[in-house]
Parts: C-alpha cells; structure tokens; sequence
C-alpha cells in the first residue's frame, strides 16, 4: 500500500482506511472521515548512503530497523 505523507510534519492521512494524497482538492474528501497518523523519520547514515525510514511510533527501534538490517547482511 502507498502512503501519502505530509513531508513538513510527517504526518499520514487515511480515508476509509485507503492513504490519500494530500495534494487532491477538498471536495475529494467530501462526507469522507479522515484520520491523521504521526509518523517518526528515522535517519540512518552508513558509509555507501543514507536512508530515511518513516515509521509508526508504536514500533520499538528494533522492530523498525531489523527488516532493514536483514537487507545489509
């Protein structure tokens, strides 16, 4: 599933549970319920690039970063 993300306060919109884009016009949404989800931005910097990794502020560091690490191995 694509997400859309507010990129100035990282911020995940929902509509009937389906992400939106945040550049769609108002009347798209009309009679619509929508929920606004933060969201954390994690900056990982190694030595062949950098990675930004948006995830739920549920999720412990280590649930986050173990798919990622499992890449690198």
């Amino acid at each position: 599933m694509h997400e859309m993300y507010n990129t100035d306060t990282d911020d995940l919109y929902h509509r009937m549970l389906q992400p939106i884009d945040i550049q769609e016009p108002l009347l798209s949404l009309c009679e619509s319920e929508v929920r606004v989800e933060s969201r954390i931005l994690i900056r990982i910097d190694i030595p062949t690039k950098i990675l930004c990794v948006r995830c739920d502020p549920k999720k412990t560091l280590f649930q986050v970063l173990q798919p990622i690490v499992e890449k690198f191995k």
